[in-house]
């Protein structure tokens, strides 16, 4: 099958595969890939913190805080 791209889409996919160190055709075949096929159970225990780093790395939303809140915890009737 080919699929011909062009345009905005042909430079988005260009510029996550230098990201990402990888061929533009490796790129587009991955994100198709994860688009479209249910990751089975043996893939996801493989799954690594790297995983998430690669997403939040292509992610339109560079700006976001993971940081949980802060919140004062309540105390009760303690006694030393």
């Amino acid at each position: 099958m080919n699929i011909e791209v062009t345009g905005e889409l042909e430079t988005a996919i260009k510029t996550h595969a230098a990201r990402q160190g990888m061929s533009a055709d490796g790129a587009a075949r991955r994100v198709l890939a994860d688009v479209l096929l249910p990751p089975s159970s043996k893939e996801t225990q493989k799954r690594t913190g790297a995983a998430i780093v690669e997403a939040m790395q292509a992610s339109p939303y560079k700006e976001i805080n993971l940081e949980p809140g802060r919140f004062p915890m309540p105390v009760r009737d303690v006694e030393f």
